[in-house]
């Protein structure tokens, strides 16, 4: 996600917890959002997101998670033994 946000202004610095060393400080970038499958046959877009980058080294990992800001925008219903996902609105 880091080499996608490489030279985008960012829109404000935020300060964020973390469960494990407290305050961190990141960057907020507004990018757009969308699902996409695994094969990438089929795409969903969600609109526009903020994203928050640290900026310190040490809090950057290869895992990227999703914000509370693109789960309000899905209903996940349970549906047997698999999860269907769908666009609120």
């Amino acid at each position: 996600m880091i080499r996608i946000l490489r030279g985008l202004e960012p829109l404000r610095l935020k300060q964020l917890m973390h469960p494990l060393v407290g305050r961190v400080v990141t960057e907020v970038c507004k990018v757009r959002c969308s699902l996409v499958t695994p094969d990438l046959s089929a795409k969903r877009p969600l609109g526009e997101v903020n994203v928050y980058v640290p900026t310190e080294p040490e809090y950057l990992s290869d895992e990227v998670l999703v914000g509370r800001e693109v789960l309000n925008k899905l209903r996940l219903s349970l549906n047997g033994r698999w999860v269907e996902v769908t666009l609120k609105g």
